[in-house]
């Protein structure tokens, strides 16, 4: 599995369980503000940015890998 399909992978998932918990929480508090703009920009660049810190592990096992077979 590439580094980047890992990546989508993770954000995928990740966004999915941040909706999960704005729903739960519409549910739970339902006349308290759930969510801003600049919360949601927070959020999605953080998703984003744990993907590709998931990822990197991936690259790297990757690319020594591919040294390891051409020596």
């Amino acid at each position: 599995m590439s580094s980047f399909s890992m990546s989508c992978l993770t954000a995928s998932v990740l966004t999915l369980s941040a909706i999960s918990c704005d729903r739960f929480i519409a549910i739970i508090f339902p006349l308290h503000v759930r969510i801003t703009k600049q919360r949601t920009s927070v959020v999605i660049s953080a998703i984003w940015m744990v993907s590709v810190a998931v990822a990197i592990p991936f690259l790297v096992i990757r690319k020594y890998n591919s040294y390891q077979v051409i020596t």
